[in-house]
């Protein structure tokens, strides 16, 4: 009987060893890193916060209040008698990741959003599932802080940035405008 128990309890204990506690194991403590995507886009570039603003359809103050990241569907629906244009049946549909944020207006400056109103701004990029999408600018908009925003409205109702850089500036509890890498001056609108 002591020949059958030593190497049992030899193997108990090898093995015993080997094992690792969930609060050591990498994999329990740590999720894996999402896959990084690199995404570009063109924006006009302003000399003033005039041309900035009179490419604007809307200019507001607002305070994001919830963001949340969806694929939004970019694809031109619209039709054209031109066969080099169209020709002909429906286009494959292209989603483009973009973080939405709830926006409660303050103050209008531009444009037909009301005080108190809930607007969408769409901001390209964010995390989706396992996928990072991000831009050279990152997001800008956070939860919780207010924003002087120069807007342009899309035909879905939402509002996207005319600029992700000289279309977005922090508002402190001042009410000063935050320069955001942005050299265009704000003070007067």
């Amino acid at each position: 009987m002591k020949k059958t128990l030593v190497p049992w309890l030899i193997i108990a204990v090898a093995l015993g060893g080997c094992a690792v506690s969930p609060e050591s194991s990498p994999s329990a403590t740590t999720a894996p890193a999402p896959e990084v995507v690199i995404m570009n886009a063109s924006y006009p570039s302003f000399a003033t916060a005039d041309d900035l603003a009179s490419r604007s359809t809307d200019v507001l103050v607002g305070r994001v209040t919830m963001s949340t990241v969806r694929q939004i569907d970019i694809t031109d629906y619209t039709r054209s008698d031109d066969p080099r244009v169209d020709p002909g049946g429906m286009p494959t549909p292209t989603y483009v990741t973009h973080t939405l944020h709830d926006v409660v207006v303050t103050r209008t400056v531009k444009g037909g959003a009301t005080p108190g109103a809930t607007i969408a701004v769409a901001e390209l990029g964010g995390v989706l599932g396992a996928t990072d999408y991000q831009t050279g600018e990152g997001i800008l908009l956070a939860d919780g802080h207010t924003y002087l925003l120069f807007l342009q409205q899309g035909s879905d109702g939402r509002y996207y940035l005319v600029n992700p850089v000289e279309a977005v500036y922090q508002i402190d509890d001042q009410g000063t405008h935050k320069d955001r890498r942005n050299p265009l001056d704000v003070a007067s609108v």
